[in-house]
This record gives structure tokens, C-alpha cells and sequence, in this order.
């Protein structure tokens, strides 16, 4: 029997980035990679339409060269797209929801680590552990006390969400062996599932002015574009923590700036715009502005979930059962 053909739409670097050695064994196991595992030299728009031709599927990913009317037209046999990363608005993938392909993602599997990271600083922030840091730095053993204007602790305090998608429900799972107050700012949540969550729908008002962490994760969406503008900041308690692991462009960050400049609010910031910011940028030197270099995705080890993710796709859909993580037309043009 012949092994159904796929072409890997992937850089050796990035598919060794994802796949481990278990993982990558077991799909060329199971099906015919076409074309074999090009270098990065290799991967070029030219080899995928030689390659293309051939293939009843396609695993993609980060840095995937994206789907056009050409790559389309050569790909006659092509009935489902494997996307080993989040997002797929880079590759074009509206123009195969049109030709009426199947696509998968990993968005729901990469915002995993994401909730997690967010945890861990909500967690650490809500016990001063960065201002303590900051103090200890400036003054030494004279800044040896307990603050609980900077560490709330955890038992009833608010946590407020923005964004119900993959993130802010991954994150609702994880708050729930906690004894948080949370609200949530969602379009798509309603005064039932609400109640069925434990948790309280709350307007953007409302929760930038009630809570004491703030987890920004909502669609990168062009209606969301400065989203959190100086109106919303200035509605912040004093101490409050400002998180943002969704996109630097859904926060004004002139406005971002000012409040953090009055010492009143500490954001953590793993995503700016531009990203990175602009050398010099006061983002980097603010004690009370926390910088990462947009870790909070799948990094490391963590990459290789995605690839067995994908790798668990691939062996529902060659059975014929449902698969876990098919995008619907909702999904790709409104969440992804």
C-alpha cells in the first residue's frame, strides 16, 4: 500500500526546531514527505511547486513561504494544510479556505505556555516581587519589609482578562485552583457561560478600573488597534499590574508610557510596537516596565508540543476521525 504524500512546507532548521527525533520518525513513518526535507538553501518557492504537485497535504509553519493563486493552481491534488504554528493569516490561508481545503492550527496548542507564563507573572506580581527587586537594589537591608500596598497576595483579588480566545481560556483553566475574583471583557462571552465559569462579564471599564493584574489577550484585529488607550490606563488602581502578551499594536504605548513614567503602574510587556522597541526607548530602563523578547509562545522544549500536536493531526485525519484542531471559516478570519 502506498503512503498518502505530503510536502513539507518547512526549513530542515524549523522542522528540527519543532519535530524531535521520536516525532519526525514516526510521520515519515506514516507518509511519503516529497521533495524529502529541504535545507534552508533548498526551500525555495521553487522547489514547493515542483513538490507541490504530488501532495495530498502540506505541513506548514513559521517562516512557510505563503499560498498564492499559482501555488494553489499547481496543487491539483491538495485536500488539507497541517499548520505546525498559531496563526495563519502570513500564509495567505484565506485563499485556500476559498478553494475549499481543510486547515489545521496550533493556535489553541501554542497558547498553552503563554497562559502559563502569563500565571507566573501574575503570581509574582501580585506579591511585589519586582518591586521588592527594585528596592533592595536601590536601598539594600534598610528595604527589608513587607509592602501590601505592592503585594495584595492572591485570596480574593481581581484578575482582569481581555480576550476570550484561545489564551484567555487557557488561562481560565489555570486560575481555577486559585481563590481569584475574575472579570472578563468579551464580546463573545455570555451572561450564562459566565456564571457557568464562576467567573463575572465586566465592560472594559469595569475591569481596567476594578482589577488588580490586567491580562491583555485579545485578537489582533485592526477594530482592537489601541484598544487600551490613556482613557483606560488612567482608570488603573495605584499598583495595579498591566500584562500584555497579545500584541504591542492593541496598546496605545505614548499613553503606556506617561502612566508608567508617574510610577503608579508596572507593566510587563512581552510584546511592543514596533517590536523590538526603538533603541533608547524608556521600555527598557523603567523599573516598572518588565520586558521580555516575546518568550511567552512555544520556546525552547516547548516547541516540540507543536510538532506533536501537528503529528497527532496528521494520524486522526489518515484514520478519518475528527480532528482536534480543524479551523472553521469563524476561526480564520476572525480569531486566527
Amino acid at each position: 500500500m502506498n503512503e498518502p504524500k505530503f510536502v513539507l512546507s518547512l526549513a530542515k532548521d524549523v522542522f528540527d526546531l519543532c519535530y524531535d527525533f521520536n516525532t519526525q520518525q514516526e510521520l515519515q513513518s506514516l507518509v511519503e514527505l516529497v521533495g524529502g526535507i529541504p535545507s534552508r538553501a533548498e526551500y525555495t518557492r521553487k522547489w514547493l511547486l515542483q513538490n507541490i504537485k504530488e501532495a495530498e497535504a502540506c505541513i506548514t509553519g513559521w517562516g512557510s513561504i505563503p499560498f498564492d493563486d499559482e501555488l494553489l493552481n499547481k496543487a491539483k491534488r491538495l485536500k488539507i494544510l497541517f499548520h505546525t504554528a498559531g496563526t495563519v493569516r502570513n500564509l495567505r490561508y484565506d485563499k485556500t479556505a476559498r478553494r475549499n481545503l481543510r486547515m489545521t492550527s496550533n493556535a489553541a496548542i501554542n497558547a498553552i505556555p503563554v497562559a502559563e507564563f502569563i500565571l507566573g507573572i501574575i503570581l509574582s506580581g501580585l506579591k511585589g516581587v519586582y518591586q521588592y527587586q527594585e528596592r533592595f537594589g536601590k536601598k539594600g537591608k534598610r528595604a527589608w519589609k513587607r509592602d501590601m500596598s505592592i503585594s495584595p497576595g492572591y485570596y480574593g483579588t481581581i484578575i482582569g482578562i481581555i480576550g476570550l480566545g484561545h489564551i484567555g481560556n487557557k488561562l481560565l483553566k489555570l486560575l481555577e485552583d486559585f481563590e481569584f475574583k475574575v472579570l472578563v471583557c468579551s464580546s463573545h462571552l455570555t451572561e450564562s457561560e459566565a456564571h457557568r465559569l464562576n467567573i463575572r462579564k465586566a465592560d472594559l471599564d469595569e475591569l481596567m478600573s476594578q482589577s488588580n493584574a490586567i491580562v491583555l489577550c485579545g485578537a489582533n484585529l485592526s477594530k482592537n488597534r489601541y484598544m487600551i488607550n490613556a482613557r483606560c490606563l488612567a482608570l488603573m488602581k495605584d499598583n495595579a499590574l498591566f500584562i500584555n502578551a497579545a500584541r504591542g499594536a492593541l496598546v496605545d504605548e505614548t499613553a503606556l508610557l506617561k502612566e508608567l513614567e508617574r510610577g503608579r503602574i508596572t507593566a510587563f510587556l512581552d510584546v511592543t510596537d514596533p517590536e523590538p522597541p526603538e533603541e533608547g526607548h524608556p521600555f527598557y530602563t523603567l523599573p516598572n516596565c518588565i520586558l521580555t523578547a516575546h518568550v511567552a509562545g512555544s520556546f525552547g522544549n516547548e516547541c516540540y508540543r507543536l510538532g506533536k500536536a501537528t503529528l497527532d493531526e496528521v494520524k486522526r485525519y489518515l484514520k478519518g476521525e475528527p480532528l482536534e484542531n480543524e479551523l472553521s471559516l469563524d476561526e480564520l478570519f476572525y480569531r486566527t
